[in-house]
């Protein structure tokens, strides 16, 4: 088994959107709620206010990136990427996720160097209607909120991101199938960042955008 350690550096700026379903039943709580009725506005992130906090991956302590995203980003990256001497245009997408494995469960993201604590953010919770002070509290800790409408079916809803500039991440990735030696991460990590992207309208989303590009060093360990 061969360890190395990966850090991805940003090549564009990133968003976060997790799949929160916890988060998700609460917000849905608080705009059913008839006592919320005339503070609650449909299709609108910023109603409540703090509808974005849940948007955040982290691992208790920091804003950081899944696992999960990570192997699934190196696997559309493997897809790229030939297997020497393999058949009928064998790639690398299979072995990214049967030959190796990202050791942590999050990798802390990092903008412009600084860790970002959660603890904080989630403070915020209690400010339901003052969508500003998400702003300026999100500014203050170094990154931006990105307000777009998106078209749901016929309607247009005003969507929330937390976005990252200058962001990197760094951790472990363990690998034992032989075939995936040094070159080849070299070759899925490059395309990967290039042509995938990690986090919310990212290239290879459903719909596409031009977020979470990075480009990656790896060291063997």
């Amino acid at each position: 088994m061969q360890t190395y350690e990966i850090t991805i550096t940003g090549l564009s700026d990133l968003l976060f959107h997790a799949d929160n379903i916890e988060w998700s039943d609460l917000m849905r709580r608080w705009r059913d709620d008839p006592a919320n009725k005339s503070r609650s506005v449909s299709g609108d992130d910023r109603s409540p206010s703090c509808t974005w906090i849940g948007n955040l991956y982290h691992d208790g302590k920091h804003v950081s990136i899944p696992s999960d995203n990570i192997m699934r980003c190196l696997m559309e990256g493997g897809a790229q990427v030939p297997v020497p001497g393999g058949k009928n245009g064998k790639t690398f997408k299979a072995q990214t996720q049967s030959g190796m494995l990202v050791v942590e469960e999050y990798w802390p993201l990092r903008v412009s160097g600084k860790l970002i604590p959660i603890g904080d953010i989630q403070k915020l919770v209690k400010v339901e209607d003052d969508f500003q002070v998400h702003v300026e509290a999100a500014r203050n800790a170094g990154f931006a909120l990105l307000v777009k409408r998106a078209k749901i079916g016929s309607a247009k809803h005003v969507r929330v991101r937390p976005r990252f500039s200058g962001w990197s991440a760094s951790g472990t990735l363990q690998v034992w199938d032989d075939q995936l030696k040094i070159s080849a991460l070299r070759d899925i990590l490059r395309l990967a960042g290039a042509n995938k992207g990690i986090g919310d309208w990212r290239p290879s989303s459903r719909t596409p955008g031009p977020f979470g590009r990075f480009e990656a060093t790896i060291t063997e360990i």
